[in-house]
């Protein structure tokens, strides 16, 4: 039983190394336009030679012991070992990058999914299915064995119908995305995941409960198979190409880091609320998963994100931020994709957000509940062509920009006679054409430590609520617009009509900002 433990230890390590390298060689290798049937395609393979595997290696153990049936599988593993030495070379890192450890590059990974709009609720659903799912196969194949009676014939046949699901639900993937979009295609995959489980917590011996569970395995890892392809699409399209490896250590980490900690904590759960209940556990965290990511930004990702920008000179080399696409700057990301205009509900929710208000606030004034405010705040989004990440006052500065609201009024007892100083004029400017942080602090020529303070003061001599009401009155008092006197009327007349801001006041060298 130690060689045992122990092969199984060193081939776990192997392939898990193995995913992560894959999946980044092959965004190096993949023309871009392409990238997305080629994950899809990587992952239908993977779903295929587990199939194969499957019934091959109970063929073998058909004829032959069990012994032999490990040999075969040995000599499989040196024919992907000489598959992969024939990949041509690949580009070298560079030049001046440096070398880091591997605790370095999760460590850089991590500050980077984290800070990302769209890649930090994958994350953190990534770490929740993974902890479900180790709970669940820690224990699935003794349930089926001893308490469902089925047989290793039956245990076989299930895992292999398991497999075929996975080939079609990777095959699968990029029409459904082409379809419904990623976000709606996640989230449904990763709902449907835990509810195609309830059959293995219901199933008795014999009858008809072996076609049964294998259906619903395979439907089970067709959705698997759906949101990991979805998944990482959506992470190669959003990460610039020298952060790859590194997020999807990151992933990799989450994942495979998770499982053996269930593991362990799954035995601990049977032995105090049994095997049925530990099994039950997993499913109701997979479910919790589920639930956490249609809350999060993810549900109005209605297309993959935009192909990343290369790092810049002026972007750290050892560590890249999250990408600056043009949707960060309030502009649409192709001159192929013009704003629209919006519908006279949608004028209604921009006008009060580019006045600051929140999404509660916009509900309660219009009588609306705040889902339909966050329906409309992404319709807006679509009618921009900008994403998830890109910040309310970008969009702000967008709506203004384009003529589609009126800019707001000034605030009560506000000082006519303020004006920014140019500190300050790059900040609200910085606002207004940037999501990331890391861009804002640069843009504004200011530290990170300093952006803080330097919004409250500019929020408190504006007497301004929020960043999207500083880009707001940007525009109404001239800084973000070059006579606002002339902003003209939205094609909606029913909108109520702001006081005049009037013309724009001179630049105040005695401002504090």
């Amino acid at each position: 039983m130690p060689v045992l433990y122990t092969a199984a230890l060193a081939q776990g390590s192997v392939i898990v190394l193995h995913q992560a390298a894959a999946s980044v060689v092959l965004v190096q290798l993949t023309d871009p336009d392409t990238l997305q049937k080629a994950t899809a395609r990587q992952e239908a393979v993977l779903g295929a030679s587990s199939t194969i595997g499957l019934y091959l290696g109970s063929g073998i153990l058909a004829v032959t012991t069990a012994a032999r049936a490990l040999a075969v599988d040995s000599f499989s593993y040196l024919m992907s070992a000489w598959c992969t030495s024939r990949i041509p070379t690949l580009p070298a890192p560079p030049a001046g990058a440096g070398r880091t450890t591997l605790t370095a590059e999760i460590r850089d990974g991590l500050r980077y999914t984290l800070r990302d709009p769209v890649l930090r609720p994958l994350a953190l659903c990534l770490g929740a299915t993974g902890a479900g799912a180790g709970v669940i196969t820690a224990f699935s194949a003794w349930y089926l064995l001893t308490v469902v009676q089925l047989g290793p014939t039956g245990l076989g046949v299930i895992m292999g119908a398991s497999g075929t699901g996975y080939l079609a639900g990777a095959l699968a993937s990029p029409t459904l995305i082409r379809w419904f979009g990623p976000g709606k295609v996640l989230i449904a995959s990763v709902a449907v995941y835990p509810l195609l489980g309830v059959p293995l917590l219901t199933a008795r011996p014999g009858g008809l409960w072996p076609a049964g569970l294998a259906v619903a395995g395979a439907l089970q890892l067709a959705a698997a198979a759906c949101a990991t392809a979805t998944v990482r699409m959506i992470r190669q399209r959003r990460c610039p190409p020298e952060l790859q490896a590194r997020t999807q250590q990151t992933a990799t980490w989450l994942v495979a880091g998770s499982r053996p900690l269930a593991a362990l904590g799954a035995s601990v759960l049977a032995v105090a609320a049994g095997v049925w209940g530990t099994l039950l556990t997993g499913t109701l965290i997979l479910a919790a998963s589920a639930l956490a990511l249609w809350l999060s930004p993810i549900r109005h990702l209605n297309r993959l994100p935009d192909t990343t920008r290369p790092v810049t000179e002026s972007s750290p080399a050892h560590m890249p931020q999250p990408p600056t696409t043009d949707t960060d700057k309030g502009v649409a990301p192709t001159t192929a994709a013009p704003v629209t205009p919006l519908s006279k509900a949608l004028q209604s929710v921009a006008q009060l957000l580019v006045q600051g208000k929140t999404n509660a606030q916009i509900a309660r004034q219009l009588w609306v509940s705040t889902h339909t405010v966050d329906s409309h705040i992404q319709s807006i989004r679509d009618h921009l062509h900008a994403d998830t990440g890109c910040s309310r006052a970008v969009l702000a500065h967008t709506l203004l920009k384009h003529r589609l609201v009126r800019p707001p009024a000034v605030p009560e007892l506000f000082d006519p006679s303020f004006a920014p100083n140019p500190e300050g004029l790059l900040l609200v400017r910085a606002f207004a054409e940037h999501s990331a942080t890391t861009d804002i602090v640069r843009a504004a020529q200011i530290t990170p430590g300093a952006l803080r303070n330097r919004a409250h003061n500019l929020k408190l001599a504006m007497r301004a609520d929020n960043r999207a009401h500083i880009v707001g009155l940007g525009h109404t008092l001239g800084i973000l617009t070059p006579d606002p006197a002339r902003h003209p009327a939205p094609a909606d007349a029913s909108l109520p009509v702001n006081p005049d801001p009037g013309p724009a006041p001179l630049l105040n060298p005695k401002s504090n900002l």
